[in-house]
């Protein structure tokens, strides 16, 4: 594909219109939403909102062109795309783990899920680059 400033203007505007979208629905929702389950409903991953974000991420990363040989935007892509799956797979485990120790420790969400969402991240993927020295590691994280 070759990078067209016009797929990304498309992209990002699905990302801002999916955002959009999420971000008021939430609002409308948390007035007369009882409970955290039914208010997470707007950004649910079977939502067309977050459909739309995604369609728009996608095509931004689709999108992305650089000298794959010099670029180091291009490999940290490329190194974090080989390590993906695993993280993909391990991630809800060490979530779980790290939520519990901070959420009661962190006041608000506006510090407690960039704090967790990021050391969630920091710690799946240690463990999956401590994984990729093992043998027969590209079947375990793909």
């Amino acid at each position: 594909m070759v990078p067209s400033l016009r797929v990304d203007c498309i992209a990002i505007g699905l990302v801002v219109s999916g955002y959009a979208f999420t971000l008021a629905g939430f609002l409308l929702r948390l007035r007369y939403v009882q409970g955290v389950k039914n208010l997470e409903l707007t950004w649910n991953v079977t939502t067309p909102n977050v459909a739309i974000m995604t369609a728009g991420l996608f095509l931004l990363f689709r999108n992305l062109h650089g000298n794959r040989v010099d670029s180091l935007l291009w490999r940290a892509i490329d190194y974090l795309s080989r390590m993906s799956f695993g993280m993909y797979l391990a991630h809800i485990i060490v979530l779980n783990a790290v939520h519990s120790h901070l959420a009661p420790m962190l006041g608000n969400a506006f510090q407690r899920i960039p704090t967790i969402a990021l050391t969630t991240f920091v710690i799946t993927y240690l463990g999956i680059k401590l994984l990729s020295f093992l043998p027969g590691s590209k079947y375990l994280i793909g």
